[in-house]
């Protein structure tokens, strides 16, 4: 595995693209289209996939990679254009970008020395990464895969504007990708929805760290109780009917179509407590699940005093407290 020089990303700003998503959601897209040809017509290598590439009628998991990139003007992530994974592989490795961990949006190379077979992540959590794959029994199809499973060889990274959400323990702590750092206005708070991907235990890693914070059990553990208790884990959660569901003053109903003063996102923040305790280095985005948490940590931490490992947030905080009923916070 290379050290990568990548940043765990926090998002990016609404009205920039966000390439890692566009090429999730295009694949996704394209689940179900299956190639034609063979006996029963159906079940051959003659794809729209092989026709956009040039090479119809051969084996198209990585043609099918390449059509997703090249539908967004992405190809070149991709460093080459090329009909089969071990050529891909190759150049990411060229390029210092292989590692044995998965990201979102990355390229997956399976099979022996990652030359058999290919496709695209399009989500992971601790224990089991999703992909879509073309070629795979004649069609493209969506497969979830225990991390651990030995057909899984390595990742590419394409080199994402908005950086890289990644698994990887060697990856470096968040850069900023705004401005702005640190406390912000609320006017500068963005209510784009989620559509990443990964699951509570990454995201709260991720949040530590770009808090500064050391990732112990105590933040593990007290984290997923206040998100399972404040959202259910779900990063888009708003709740519209609580005393916060409001327009303040001087401020208007927001982008999302929700109340501004709305709590939000998988630790249920305001905008006004998302912004006082903004990350560096996060997004503006009070859905996206890193910085939600992130601003939740800064926030328990100034408000009730819990120690920078965590280890008294239970104590402190009962909401983050399996053995208490819960309280709000």
């Amino acid at each position: 595995m290379s050290a990568l020089a990548l940043r765990l990303a926090g998002g990016v700003p609404g009205g920039r693209s966000r390439q890692r998503d566009a090429v999730i959601a295009r694949a996704t897209d394209l689940v179900g289209v299956h190639g034609s040809g063979g006996a029963d017509g159906r079940s051959g290598d003659l794809t729209p996939f092989g026709r956009q590439f040039g090479e119809d009628g051969v084996p198209w998991s990585q043609v099918f990679v390449r059509c997703v990139f090249a539908d967004l003007r992405l190809d070149h992530l991709l460093y080459g254009k090329f009909d089969r994974p071990a050529a891909a592989l190759a150049a990411f490795r060229a390029q210092g970008r292989t590692s044995w961990y998965p990201a979102l949006g990355a390229q997956v190379l399976l099979g022996t020395a990652g030359a058999e077979h290919t496709g695209i992540v399009i989500g992971f959590d601790a224990t089991t990464v999703t992909t879509v794959e073309g070629d795979r029994g004649d069609r493209v199809q969506r497969l979830t895969r225990q991390r651990t499973d030995p057909y899984v060889y390595a990742y590419g990274y394409p080199e994402y504007a908005e950086g890289t959400v990644s698994a990887d323990p060697g990856l470096t702590a968040p850069a900023p990708d705004t401005p702005q750092s640190g406390p912000i206005g609320p006017r500068s708070v963005l209510f784009d929805p989620y559509t990443g991907g990964g699951g509570v235990d990454a995201w709260i890693r991720a949040a530590c760290q770009a808090a500064g914070l050391p990732f112990t059990e105590a933040w593990r553990s007290g984290y997923r109780t206040l998100c399972a208790r404040e959202s259910s884990g779900d990063p888009n959660a708003v709740n519209t009917t609580d005393a916060n569901a409001v327009d303040p003053p001087g401020y208007r109903t927001a982008s999302d179509g929700h109340p501004f003063q709305c709590s939000r996102g998988v630790a249920q923040c305001i905008p006004q407590t998302f912004a006082a305790h903004h990350c560096p280095g996060s997004s503006l985005d009070i859905y996206h699940p890193v910085a939600n948490i992130a601003a939740s940590i800064r926030y328990v931490r100034a408000a009730y005093g819990v120690a920078a490992d965590g280890s008294d947030l239970a104590a402190r905080v009962q909401q983050a407290d399996p053995s208490r009923p819960p309280a709000g916070y």
